[in-house]
């Protein structure tokens, strides 16, 4: 049902403790295009893994995980912000160069702004030709 919309913006309330994370890491690992040679060892027994769907192994996939996020105050809050939205696009471009070769983290992200590296991300995504994917 989810692979069936035509956009992909979902929200997830639940108690804590109760699979969020667990469930968007497999959504992560279903639809990333660099574990497409770990599909049938992670979903192979499954439903899924049996009738995969058109986009299963396709998208470039670009998660930020919020649980190392710092906010005893205001000013932590922000760095820690920065840090971790920097970091995790600097892997995601790292983890992702086959893909997205013309894609230099050095040039596109500000260790001082996370806003500004993700917007620098998007838009030379958005720059380029549709080809690449990402979620």
């Amino acid at each position: 049902m989810l692979d069936s919309q035509p956009t992909y913006h979902y929200l997830f309330l639940r108690p804590r403790r109760f699979g969020k994370s667990t469930f968007l890491q497999t959504l992560a690992k279903y639809y990333n295009i660099r574990l497409k040679s770990q599909f049938a060892r992670n979903f192979g027994g499954l439903y899924i893994g049996k009738n995969p769907t058109e986009s299963a192994s396709s998208l470039l996939v670009l998660c930020f995980d919020l649980s190392t996020f710092a906010v005893s105050t205001l000013e932590k809050a922000e760095h820690s912000f920065h840090g971790l939205v920097y970091h995790t696009l600097h892997k995601f471009l790292m983890d992702n160069k086959a893909y997205l070769p013309e894609f230099d983290a050095g040039s596109l992200l500000d260790k001082a702004s996370g806003a500004n590296s993700l917007r620098a991300v998007l838009v030379r995504y958005l720059l380029t030709s549709s080809k690449y994917l990402l979620s």
